[in-house]
């Protein structure tokens, strides 16, 4: 297990200048991560390129011995079975035949076999996620659409009354003012952006 590394203490600003260099310091910091990422990713990129090419051909070749034994074994394998057996072990491998991994076959395509499901009303063969449309219920809590047209499908509340419903039973739309340096950079490049620790410990 690697040895957990604690941040250093920073030793206490107390000039402006003192402040410039240190954020100086923090921006040679963030491009020095990226720089390492960057190379980190080239060389995996690189070692993935050159696995593949060196597996290729050997998985080539593994596909052609199955499909020449494939025939072979059908004709003959009851010489090594006594017809008792589905496989053997031979060349320190496993070689027969087996049953695949089970699978659902259904009628095509899946939106008819779920409808001939429903049309019996096994509702329990069907499976449905139902999920937090988050950005959904902030946009019925910034209340960002006329009062007529209401955000729901079944229109049958307002928002307003969608909106102070959802207040009241405790959604909220939760934002904090939070200290941050962040590394200038090109604007076609993205901005990392480092949260105070002492302020993400007391959220």
């Amino acid at each position: 297990m690697p040895k957990r590394m604690k941040t250093p203490a920073a030793p206490a600003i107390t000039s402006l200048e003192e402040l410039v260099a240190r954020v100086g310091r923090f921006a040679t910091l963030s491009a020095e991560i990226e720089r390492l990422a960057a190379e980190a990713d080239e060389a995996i990129a690189a070692i993935k390129s050159e696995l593949a090419q060196k597996q290729q051909p050997l998985a080539v070749e593994m596909k052609a011995i199955l499909a020449a034994a494939k025939p072979w074994w059908a004709a003959n394998s009851e010489q090594l079975t006594d017809g008792k057996r589905k496989s053997v072990e031979l060349a320190g491998c496993l070689i027969g035949e087996r049953l695949s991994k089970p699978s659902l076959a259904f009628p095509k395509p899946e939106e008819h076999a779920i409808n001939l499901i429903e049309g019996h009303g096994w509702n329990a063969l069907l499976r449905v996620k139902t999920e937090l449309d988050k950005p959904m219920i902030m946009k019925a809590l910034a209340y960002d659409a006329p009062d007529g047209v209401s955000i729901l499908d079944d229109d049958v509340a307002s928002n307003i009354d969608v909106r102070d419903t959802l207040l009241a039973l405790g959604f909220a739309i939760a934002q904090k003012e939070e200290f941050f340096i962040a590394l200038l950079a090109d604007k076609s490049q993205a901005t990392e952006a480092v949260t105070d620790p002492d302020e993400k410990a007391a959220a």
